[in-house]
């Protein structure tokens, strides 16, 4: 039981992460709503907090929703990846657990997912987020995206990322304050 002050509000934050990410038996998504769309910037990653698990788990899938296709060969990442703590209004170092570069073609518009299934393992206890790079050669696709958490860190950039590397960590700033901050991510265990 999370110890609670006067008004029975949890007064520890991971307290509040754990019921929410095992709200949906089979998707977890991100804790901050979705509000738009996005044109995704060149090789910047978009890093969103989908909760902390409280049981061990095997995700499969990442899925984006592209509303405006990309032109140009396809250079693109998505994945998973952990922190140490759950968002806390500062930069956060994010390790790579299990990403691909092989995903449906961002030339078109619809759901994109990983061409084939992950076989990471998450363990109970992990803070849990999904990532999203593109940098294709001529035009980077338009997603549906999150709004502002108004600098809560629950959406984190890294501009410049280069290729992501399974198992590297990486700093993720947080997002300017916008409208819409980065292209909705979640993850799929089916």
């Amino acid at each position: 039981m999370p110890k609670t002050n006067s008004r029975n509000i949890p007064t520890n934050a991971d307290a509040l992460m754990v019921p929410y990410a095992l709200s949906s038996p089979r998707v977890l998504m991100p804790l901050i709503q979705a509000s738009g769309t996005l044109a995704n910037v060149s090789d910047r990653a978009y890093w969103l907090y989908c909760g902390q698990t409280a049981v061990a788990f095997s995700p499969q899938y990442c899925v984006v929703h592209v509303t405006g296709a990309g032109a140009g060969a396809q250079t693109a990442q998505i994945g998973i990846a952990t922190s140490t703590g759950p968002p806390n209004k500062a930069a956060k170092t994010l390790t790579v657990v299990t990403v691909t570069g092989t995903l449906g073609a961002l030339t078109g518009t619809g759901y994109i997912r990983n061409s084939a299934a992950f076989t990471t393992r998450i363990e109970a206890g992990a803070y849990v987020w999904a990532f999203f790079r593109t940098a294709m050669a001529t035009t980077q696709p338009t997603c549906r995206a999150v709004g502002s958490d108004f600098g809560e860190g629950f959406a984190l950039v890294t501009s410049t990322a280069g290729t992501l590397v399974l198992g590297s960590s990486y700093t993720g700033a947080i997002a300017a304050a916008a409208v819409q901050i980065a292209p909705e991510v979640r993850i799929e265990l089916d």
